[in-house]
């Protein structure tokens, strides 16, 4: 089990490293003269530390950085104490098991070939084994295991944080006056150390972005050498202002402060003014307004004055009711549109005033968002797309009525509404409207760089993939990623609408998906599928399942891998990918098998994951009361042959 672990752990650190990263980390002699650059714009190792200071520090990975390297300098510290010497023999066949693992699976043909790959030296490999052995023989002494039973990993890090409670930790956080950034007893782990430790930690793609930005913001001061510091302040200023008014307009942060979203997600407040996110939305404001001037902007404001009104002019305060429907009905929906109708027109003579119509919304209304606001759908302006087209022109049809009313039923593609058309805003003054003009440059927002649409002939259907979120294993953090998700498939939808309007003029979302999470942490099985099995349509002795889908990887925000095979192309997943080392009665099925990111790219898609699911099933009712790693093969493949038959 420790083997498998030390081996996963490898492998983690590979794919969270960058060349460049990597290279800052260990101090290699091959390290570049610089972090990033991009033409004759440069970041320096120094501007690059303090960017991963500033921007990760304080975030999940790198508070989770922190504490391995603590405990990683705990364990020496324990193994000295208890005069605990590993021998170069132990360390010598555990590093001889991973590297048979390695061959076996094909990932590299030495220990030597995966360690290059992967930036990290042999002796600091060896140096991770000796502690994993450390920590495996003290932890045994401690809770009394003998050296011939079973020790798992669990109980190894609960003894583990026991010690780290009794010596007492802390974790202050940057800057570090003292240049260190954390304590266990005496143990003091400097701040240089920490981010040598921290940049293999953290995304190939984050790294990216983060240099990008930095990049960026540099060649945006270049093109303004005359602006005085006095006005790049000032512009900071107007910037942060325009955020925390974002913030506190917007519902979903329930009264939260910017100051204090940004310390959840680790950014340090002390150094907001100098994120490169904050530098470049600033700038971008100073040099369109040097650019166009308040002449320029209003001469583009009048040759779009019907783009800028229809968006951002006069709006109405909305509220629905809302009744599911369909022209044809079935269990799922059994209420037709005419059904629809006439429900909502018996309502009609019991709605006086708006207060009428919010208490109706709370317990007649079906929209499960606007619900619980008496309806409120928020202030709809002609031109906005997250409204129906056949609601706005309920709004804004004919000669608008004067005062507060009840418009409709109208019909919806999936139901039928009760508008309640409220207090009128009307267009916004020219500040206000200029502010929206600079803006416009930015008004799609996207994440991603690339995509793709797969359209369902004669259903006028399509799935859009133009969205990126990233997958964080804090639930707070997760959900309050699904409404970014959310978000970005609003701004995907109005690009669409404004740069393809032939073909999505028209187009709605018909359903907000859950986030799919493609993949995560995943179990350290008994083999190791690799990408070059994948692709050499490999016939595992041990198959439990067959699948032929292409290599499809979504990881970035630059765009997907999307690899196709021959059409004769077969491969196989084996059962020791679904078998949990040093575990006898479990196996994993789907997303989580013991894989390379690319190899299950191909297999965790819905059809090879029925088939594990039901291989898994089958192997641990043969196993019983044995080991899955003891069963008859041939036997488990007899009762799946469905699964295995080309």
């Amino acid at each position: 089990m420790l083997v498998a672990a030390l081996f996963l752990l490898a492998r983690s650190a590979i794919a969270a490293t960058t060349p460049v990263a990597a290279a800052s980390a260990l101090q290699t002699p091959a390290r570049p003269e610089f972090a990033a650059h991009a033409l004759d714009s440069t970041l320096s190792w120094a501007e690059f530390d303090d960017l991963l200071l500033n921007r990760h520090a304080m975030s999940e990975a790198g508070r989770a950085a922190l504490k391995h390297l603590m405990r990683a300098r705990l364990l020496d510290r324990l193994g000295q104490e208890s005069k605990l010497k590993v021998p170069e023999a132990d360390i010598d066949r555990r590093s001889a098991d991973i590297e048979k693992e390695m061959a076996a699976s094909g990932e590299a043909k030495t220990l030597d070939e995966y360690l290059a790959k992967s930036h990290i030296t042999r002796a600091t490999f060896r140096d991770f084994l000796r502690l994993a052995i450390v920590q495996e023989t003290l932890a045994r002494r401690a809770l009394g295991i003998a050296p011939d039973k079973p020790i798992n990993a669990e109980q190894q890090e609960l003894w583990l944080d026991q010690v780290v409670e009794q010596r007492g930790s802390q974790t202050p956080s940057p800057p570090w006056a003292d240049g260190v950034a954390g304590r266990c007893g005496d143990i003091a782990i400097r701040a240089s150390d920490f981010l040598k430790h921290l940049v293999l930690q953290i995304e190939d793609t984050q790294i990216r972005d983060d240099c990008f930005q930095a990049l960026l913001a540099k060649r945006m001061r270049a093109r303004m050498p005359d602006l005085s510091g006095e006005a790049n302040d000032r512009a900071i200023d107007a910037e942060l202002a325009r955020r925390r008014a974002d913030v506190e307009r917007e519902p979903k942060y329930k009264g939260m402060k910017f100051e204090q979203i940004m310390a959840a997600q680790g950014v340090l407040l002390e150094s907001l003014r100098r994120d490169p996110a904050i530098v470049v939305s600033a700038l971008a404001h100073v040099w369109v307004d040097r650019t166009y001037g308040d002449e320029g902007l209003r001469r583009v404001y009048a040759e779009e004055r019907a783009l800028f009104d229809k968006r951002h002019g006069e709006a109405f305060e909305t509220r629905v009711i809302f009744l599911r429907a369909a022209k044809l009905t079935n269990q799922l929906n059994p209420r037709s549109y005419e059904d629809a109708e006439l429900e909502l027109r018996k309502l009609l003579p019991v709605i006086k005033t708006r207060a009428d119509f919010e208490r109706l919304a709370k317990t007649r209304s079906e929209d499960t968002n606007s619900r619980d606001k008496g309806g409120l759908l928020g202030f709809v302006a002609p031109g906005d797309e997250s409204a129906p087209e056949s609601l706005r022109a309920a709004i804004f049809q004919g000669e608008h009525v004067d005062g507060e009313h009840v418009s409709g039923p109208v019909r919806l593609a999936n139901g039928v509404v009760l508008v309640w058309v409220g207090a009128r805003r009307p267009a916004p003054g020219w500040d206000e409207m200029a502010a929206r003009i600079r803006d416009k440059g930015e008004q799609y927002g996207m994440m991603r760089r690339d995509g793709f649409a797969a359209s369902y002939p004669g259903r006028n259907i399509a799935i859009v993939n133009m969205t990126h979120i990233e997958t964080p294993l804090d639930p707070f953090d997760a959900a309050a990623k699904q409404i970014d998700g959310k978000e970005q498939a609003d701004r995907t939808l109005v690009f669409l609408h404004n740069e393809f309007p032939e073909a999505f003029g028209k187009a709605r979302v018909r359903a907000y998906g859950l986030p799919g999470i493609r993949q995560t942490r995943w179990i350290v099985g008994t083999h190791h599928l690799t990408t070059a099995e994948v692709r050499a349509a490999t016939k595992f002795d041990d198959a439990v399942a067959r699948c032929s889908w292409p290599l499809e990887q979504h990881h970035n925000r630059e765009g997907y891998v999307w690899e196709v095979f021959p059409d004769d192309h077969v491969h196989t997943i084996p059962l020791g990918s679904l078998t949990v080392a040093g575990a006898d009665n479990l196996c994993a099925v789907g997303r989580c098998i013991d894989a390379d990111s690319a190899a299950l790219s191909s297999v965790r898609v819905m059809g090879p994951c029925i088939a594990m699911g039901r291989a898994a099933a089958h192997a641990i009712d043969l196993a019983g009361s044995g080991s899955v790693h003891a069963l008859d093969i041939k036997a488990l493949q007899a009762r799946i042959k469905d699964n295995l038959e080309f």
